[in-house]
């Protein structure tokens, strides 16, 4: 089992909050709040995990995020981050 470090970006989108893992394409979830955010990602995640797993697919690594750089210069202008860790296997994690 392999254990994988994530960056999450939470950032507000007009008049929602937007939690999104930029390492694995189209895993990103809206919320009203930067909890619900969180809490919709992990939902999209475990999908996105099984969808993986099914297909014997590794995750892709996590990748570097600038926070604080200008979207236009391919950063996140100073929004929030977390990193968090899961286990790459055939289970599905109980969480992200």
């Amino acid at each position: 089992m392999q254990k994988i470090n994530y960056t999450i970006i939470i950032e507000p989108d007009d008049d929602v909050w937007l939690a999104h893992i930029p390492a694995i394409p189209g895993c990103y979830a809206p919320g009203d709040t930067p909890e619900e955010a969180l809490q919709e990602l992990e939902i999209v995640f475990e999908m996105i995990l099984e969808e993986y797993t099914d297909e014997g697919r590794p995750l892709p690594p996590d990748i570097e995020v600038e926070v604080g750089a200008s979207k236009s210069r391919g950063g996140y202008g100073g929004r929030p981050k977390v990193r968090i860790s899961v286990l790459s296997s055939k289970r599905k994690p109980s969480s992200i």
